[in-house]
Formats: structure tokens, sequence, C-alpha cells
């Protein structure tokens, strides 16, 4: 029944490492790509600052949160890097709007 290694040959459970006890016909759950947190938060910011006369604040924000996950999306490989760039150019587009609107009001 076992090897002189110490494995189990043909039973029903496998000897893996660390002393956990497997079946041996447990296959490993198929490992889903994962959205990268800093795109979404990065997206959120672009659409708060989208509907919400916060753009000065939150323009910045959804910009920076972008090109951090648009960085680690490259080093990852995760999901999220369309997510990433529409935060980037809606944080962009309204924070520059915001400027021109207070610009307009205080001159």
């Amino acid at each position: 029944m076992f090897s002189k290694k110490g494995h189990a040959m043909r039973g029903f459970f496998n000897f893996a490492k660390f002393g956990r006890i497997r079946d041996m016909n447990h296959r490993p759950e198929q490992t889903t790509q994962r959205f990268n947190k800093n795109s979404i938060i990065g997206f959120v910011f672009g659409l708060i600052s989208a509907y919400f006369s916060l753009a000065i604040i939150t323009g910045p924000l959804a910009a920076f949160f972008s090109i951090k996950g648009i960085r680690q999306v490259k080093m990852t490989n995760e999901k999220g890097k369309k997510l990433a760039l529409i935060g980037l150019i809606l944080g962009i587009i309204f924070f520059i709007f915001g400027v021109i609107t207070v610009f307009s009001w205080w001159c």
C-alpha cells in the first residue's frame, strides 16, 4: 500500500506535504482573476467626480488610484485595467471642469 518513501501508492488518501491529507481525486479549484482594488476605487472616484460637485477633491483621488491600479494590474496580471483607464479619464476631465467652474465663479 505504501512505497518506500512513505507515500500512498493506491489508496483513497494521499499524504501530502506538511502532514495534510488530501483526496486523490481532488482537483484544485480554478482560480478566478480578481479585479484590482485600486482600479475599482479609482473608477468609483471618477464616477463621483462626474455626478457630484466634488470634482476638485475626487478628481485627483480618481487619477491617483487609477494610476496605481494600472501599475498593479501590469505587475500582478489582474483584471481592472479598463476600469482604471475610465476612472483616470473621468477624474482628469471633471477635475478640469471643476477648476474652470471655480475660477469662473471667482472672477
